[in-house]
């Protein structure tokens, strides 16, 4: 009877936040869930997108990946090819695909990639490695890297560069050959 009375004098909304007040649990501390007990799993979970490309006739993968550049997190959204129609004939087969990639980023121990582009790569390598060479050597490097890697592969990641795209850009080249060998 005596908490009637109480509610009644409380008014409905105070009395409800003083009786949740009571049954609330303390907020974590920054170093709980971490250490002795275990990492707990990563807030975000990705599945990614499946895109079929008509003009391209190839399936390819988005998802979201933070990227640090200049000391800062950025979140980026990659895209990759994942194969061919011809290689991969249904979606569900291309998303089996996807899923290949996505574990590392859906990891509970994921942490922000500092993997440079082949661009800021190059940049760099001019500075630090070029500038030692020779000057017959500078000048043919940097033929080499203005009219064929950078144009061709500025935007790929390091990591992302493997025997699928080497391939291509070899077949480009060859295709470019004044003696078209």
């Amino acid at each position: 009877m005596a908490s009637a009375a109480k509610f009644a004098r409380l008014g409905a909304n105070e009395a409800l936040h003083r009786s949740l007040s009571v049954c609330t649990l303390p907020l974590p501390t920054a170093s709980a869930g971490q250490g002795e007990e275990g990492d707990l799993a990563r807030r975000r979970f990705q599945k990614g997108q499946i895109i079929f490309s008509e003009s391209r006739q190839v399936w390819l993968g988005r998802y979201r990946e933070d990227v640090i550049r200049d000391g800062k997190v950025i979140r980026t959204r990659p895209q990759v090819v994942l194969g061919t129609k011809r290689e991969l004939p249904t979606q569900r087969l291309a998303a089996r695909k996807l899923d290949e990639i996505l574990p590392r980023i859906n990891a509970s121990t994921y942490e922000p990639s500092r993997t440079a582009t082949v661009a800021e790569f190059a940049e760099r390598w001019r500075r630090e490695v070029l500038a030692q060479r020779k000057p017959s050597t500078v000048r043919a490097a940097k033929s080499h890297l203005d009219r064929h890697i950078i144009p061709q592969l500025e935007k790929l990641r390091l990591d992302q560069i493997g025997p699928e795209n080497q391939q291509i850009f070899i077949n480009q080249l060859v295709g470019n050959s004044k003696n078209g060998a």
